[in-house]
Order: C-alpha cells, then sequence, then structure tokens
C-alpha cells in the first residue's frame, strides 16, 4: 500500500496480534505474484513485469509495487 492509504485489512491483524500480547506496530499486509515467463530476453521479461504490474497486478492508485526478480530459464 502507499503509505498515506489506509489498510483496515493490517490494522485488524495488528489489533489482533497485540491482543494475544505481542507489541508490534507498523504491520503491512501484501500480496506477491510469481510466474514463470517465455520471454527469450531478460529486458524483454523485465518489460513484461512491469507491463502485467502495472495493468494487472496492481491498483496504481492506492498501491505500489516492486519486482524483486527477474530470471530467464
Amino acid at each position: 500500500m502507499k503509505e498515506k492509504i489506509l489498510n483496515p485489512e493490517a490494522l485488524v491483524v495488528e489489533k489482533v496480534v497485540r491482543r494475544i500480547g505481542h507489541n508490534v506496530g507498523e504491520f503491512k499486509i501484501a500480496k506477491y505474484f510469481s510466474y514463470k515467463s517465455y520471454r527469450n530476453y531478460e529486458d524483454e521479461t523485465k518489460k513484461e513485469a512491469e507491463d502485467l504490474s502495472k495493468k494487472l497486478f496492481s491498483n496504481p492508485i492506492i498501491e505500489k509495487y516492486t519486482i524483486l526478480s527477474v530470471e530467464n530459464c
């Protein structure tokens, strides 16, 4: 989530975790996507990952995304 966007799911989880006795803060919940690309070159695969992240996997108004790695098989 972007910094200024309220994440109600994370707030609920944080409250429950505190209620059962753990001292935590700034709880975040994230999505993780993994897929196999059939592109020939790593730069094509990276562009594909950017395009999918922007258009399908995230809502750019309220979410931010990070591509952790790109590997060709």
